[in-house]
C-alpha cells in the first residue's frame, strides 16, 4: 500500500485539507496530514496582537519542527511520498535532516 504524508495547515478549507480529503477516496492509498497550524495563537487585536505574533511565530515554527522531526523518526511512519506545503516553517537544512529519516520517500515542496 502507498502512503503519502501531507504536511500543512489542517484548517478546515487549507489546500493541504483538501488534497487530504482527496487523496483519503483513492483506494490502496494511505494518506496522513501532518498539521503544522497547532501553534500558540495570540487573540487580540490592534498593534498588541500584531507584536505577539511576531514574537510567537519563530516560536511556532521551532515547536513545529520538533514536532515534525519527532513524527518521522517514529518506524511506524514510513512514507513513499511527502508533500509539504507552503512550509515556511522548514528551512532548506531542516529539510535535509527530514530527508535522512525518510530515506525512500519522495519529497515535494508545494508552495
Amino acid at each position: 500500500m502507498n502512503k503519502i504524508l501531507i504536511v500543512g495547515a489542517g484548517r478546515e478549507g487549507s489546500l493541504e485539507n483538501a488534497y487530504f480529503r482527496a487523496f483519503k477516496k483513492i483506494e490502496n492509498i494511505s494518506v496522513d496530514l501532518f498539521d503544522t497550524s497547532k501553534q500558540a495563537r495570540y487573540g487580540g487585536s490592534g498593534v498588541i496582537s500584531r507584536i505577539a505574533a511576531r514574537l510567537i511565530l519563530p516560536i511556532s515554527y521551532r515547536d513545529a519542527r520538533n514536532r515534525f522531526r519527532r513524527f518521522l523518526s517514529h518506524q511506524k511512519n514510513l512514507y513513499n511520498v511527502i508533500l509539504i506545503c507552503k512550509g515556511a516553517e522548514f528551512p532548506r537544512p531542516f529539510l535535509e535532516h527530514c530527508r535522512l529519516l525518510q530515506p525512500s520517500a519522495i519529497w515535494a515542496n508545494i508552495n
